[in-house]
Protein backbone atom coordinates (compact mmCIF):
# COMPACT_ATOMS: atom_id res chain seq x y z
CA UNK A 1 0.00 0.00 0.00
CA UNK A 2 1.26 3.38 -1.18
CA UNK A 3 2.12 6.00 1.53
CA UNK A 4 -0.51 8.47 0.43
CA UNK A 5 -3.51 5.39 0.72
CA UNK A 6 -2.07 4.83 4.18
CA UNK A 7 -2.59 8.63 5.21
CA UNK A 8 -6.10 8.82 3.35
CA UNK A 9 -7.87 5.32 5.05
CA UNK A 10 -9.26 6.05 8.34
CA UNK A 11 -7.38 4.27 11.05
CA UNK A 12 -9.21 1.36 12.83
CA UNK A 13 -10.85 1.80 15.53
CA UNK A 14 -8.66 -0.19 17.93
CA UNK A 15 -11.07 0.44 20.94
CA UNK A 16 -13.84 -1.43 18.90
CA UNK A 17 -11.90 -4.26 18.03
CA UNK A 18 -11.23 -4.58 22.09
CA UNK A 19 -15.27 -4.27 22.31
CA UNK A 20 -15.87 -6.82 19.75
CA UNK A 21 -12.73 -9.53 21.50
CA UNK A 22 -14.48 -8.69 24.61
CA UNK A 23 -17.91 -9.89 23.53
CA UNK A 24 -16.61 -13.12 21.58
CA UNK A 25 -14.73 -13.80 24.94
CA UNK A 26 -17.96 -13.53 26.83
CA UNK A 27 -20.02 -15.37 24.21
CA UNK A 28 -17.42 -18.08 24.07
CA UNK A 29 -17.79 -18.30 27.80
CA UNK A 30 -21.16 -19.09 28.61
CA UNK A 31 -23.85 -21.41 27.12
CA UNK A 32 -26.93 -19.45 28.38
CA UNK A 33 -30.02 -18.21 26.57
CA UNK A 34 -29.22 -14.65 27.37
CA UNK A 35 -25.59 -15.14 25.88
CA UNK A 36 -27.79 -16.28 22.72
CA UNK A 37 -29.92 -13.37 22.47
CA UNK A 38 -26.48 -11.12 23.45
CA UNK A 39 -25.06 -12.51 20.49
CA UNK A 40 -28.19 -12.33 17.99
CA UNK A 41 -28.93 -8.96 18.88
CA UNK A 42 -25.48 -7.57 18.05
CA UNK A 43 -24.79 -9.85 15.05
CA UNK A 44 -25.65 -6.99 12.76
CA UNK A 45 -23.29 -4.43 14.12
CA UNK A 46 -20.63 -7.23 14.41
CA UNK A 47 -21.11 -7.71 10.70
CA UNK A 48 -20.41 -3.99 9.95
CA UNK A 49 -17.34 -4.14 11.94
CA UNK A 50 -15.89 -7.03 10.00
CA UNK A 51 -17.61 -5.05 7.14
CA UNK A 52 -14.93 -2.33 7.97
CA UNK A 53 -12.40 -4.51 9.40
CA UNK A 54 -11.77 -6.16 5.96
CA UNK A 55 -10.02 -3.64 3.84
CA UNK A 56 -8.08 -2.71 6.69
CA UNK A 57 -6.38 -6.43 6.43
CA UNK A 58 -7.25 -6.60 2.72
CA UNK A 59 -4.79 -3.34 2.31
CA UNK A 60 -1.83 -3.73 4.93
CA UNK A 61 1.67 -4.98 3.30
CA UNK A 62 1.49 -7.97 5.36
CA UNK A 63 0.04 -10.41 7.52
CA UNK A 64 3.00 -9.12 10.14
CA UNK A 65 2.21 -5.52 9.38
CA UNK A 66 -1.67 -6.34 10.44
CA UNK A 67 -0.84 -8.09 13.12
CA UNK A 68 1.90 -5.47 14.65
CA UNK A 69 -0.84 -2.87 14.25
CA UNK A 70 -4.15 -5.25 15.62
CA UNK A 71 -2.41 -7.70 17.97
CA UNK A 72 -6.11 -8.65 19.43
CA UNK A 73 -7.17 -9.48 15.60
CA UNK A 74 -5.69 -12.95 15.59
CA UNK A 75 -7.23 -13.91 18.93
CA UNK A 76 -10.69 -11.55 17.88
CA UNK A 77 -11.00 -13.72 14.59
CA UNK A 78 -10.53 -17.38 15.93
CA UNK A 79 -12.99 -17.03 18.72
CA UNK A 80 -15.26 -15.98 15.77
CA UNK A 81 -14.69 -18.73 14.29
CA UNK A 82 -16.01 -21.26 16.89
CA UNK A 83 -18.62 -19.21 17.56
CA UNK A 84 -21.88 -21.20 16.29
CA UNK A 85 -24.08 -18.13 16.02
CA UNK A 86 -21.58 -16.12 13.68
CA UNK A 87 -20.48 -19.58 11.45
CA UNK A 88 -24.25 -20.15 11.31
CA UNK A 89 -24.98 -16.86 9.46
CA UNK A 90 -24.10 -16.71 5.75
CA UNK A 91 -23.03 -12.74 5.52
CA UNK A 92 -21.42 -12.76 9.07
CA UNK A 93 -19.54 -16.55 8.10
CA UNK A 94 -18.95 -15.01 4.87
CA UNK A 95 -17.02 -11.97 6.24
CA UNK A 96 -15.27 -13.86 8.88
CA UNK A 97 -13.76 -16.20 5.97
CA UNK A 98 -12.61 -13.15 4.26
CA UNK A 99 -10.75 -11.84 6.86
CA UNK A 100 -9.33 -14.79 7.58
CA UNK A 101 -8.05 -15.23 3.32
CA UNK A 102 -6.83 -11.75 4.19
CA UNK A 103 -4.24 -12.64 6.59
CA UNK A 104 -3.34 -15.52 4.55
CA UNK A 105 0.38 -15.34 3.02
CA UNK A 106 1.05 -17.66 0.10
CA UNK A 107 4.82 -17.07 0.96
CA UNK A 108 5.06 -16.40 4.45
CA UNK A 109 7.83 -13.74 5.35
CA UNK A 110 8.53 -14.38 8.53
CA UNK A 111 7.38 -16.41 11.76
CA UNK A 112 4.62 -14.34 12.47
CA UNK A 113 2.87 -15.08 8.73
CA UNK A 114 4.30 -18.96 8.96
CA UNK A 115 2.70 -19.12 12.33
CA UNK A 116 -0.88 -17.28 11.06
CA UNK A 117 -0.66 -20.16 8.11
CA UNK A 118 -0.54 -23.09 10.32
CA UNK A 119 -3.46 -21.94 12.46
CA UNK A 120 -6.02 -20.77 9.20
CA UNK A 121 -4.92 -23.64 7.61
CA UNK A 122 -5.60 -26.13 10.76
CA UNK A 123 -9.56 -26.42 9.98
CA UNK A 124 -9.55 -25.29 6.95
CA UNK A 125 -9.76 -26.91 3.44
CA UNK A 126 -8.71 -25.16 0.36
CA UNK A 127 -10.63 -23.39 -2.08
CA UNK A 128 -10.50 -25.56 -4.36
CA UNK A 129 -11.30 -28.21 -2.24
CA UNK A 130 -14.57 -26.08 -1.63
CA UNK A 131 -14.97 -25.65 -5.09
CA UNK A 132 -14.86 -29.46 -5.73
CA UNK A 133 -17.34 -30.18 -2.66
CA UNK A 134 -19.20 -27.14 -1.77
CA UNK A 135 -19.80 -25.62 -4.54
CA UNK A 136 -22.29 -22.82 -3.89
CA UNK A 137 -25.62 -23.07 -4.80
CA UNK A 138 -29.01 -20.81 -5.38
CA UNK A 139 -31.55 -21.68 -2.92
CA UNK A 140 -34.66 -19.65 -2.94
CA UNK A 141 -35.93 -17.98 0.52
CA UNK A 142 -39.17 -16.51 0.50
CA UNK A 143 -39.40 -15.17 -3.13
CA UNK A 144 -35.71 -14.33 -3.15
CA UNK A 145 -32.89 -16.17 -4.54
CA UNK A 146 -30.42 -16.33 -1.50
CA UNK A 147 -27.00 -18.12 -2.14
CA UNK A 148 -26.19 -20.30 1.05
CA UNK A 149 -23.10 -22.17 0.19
CA UNK A 150 -20.93 -23.75 3.04
CA UNK A 151 -22.47 -25.63 6.06
CA UNK A 152 -21.79 -23.61 9.20
CA UNK A 153 -19.14 -25.82 10.34
CA UNK A 154 -17.21 -25.02 6.94
CA UNK A 155 -14.43 -22.77 6.06
CA UNK A 156 -12.33 -22.77 3.08
CA UNK A 157 -8.89 -21.04 2.49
Amino acid sequence: MSQLQQRTQPLLDVPALQFWLDKAVAWGQADRPDTLKDTCLHMSRLKDYLQQLLPHINNMSSTSETMKRLPLLGQFLGRLCWNPCVTADAPGRWLLFQCLWGLYSEHPGDAVETKANQWIRLPLPTRQECRETYSPRLIPSGGAVQMYDLRPEMVCL
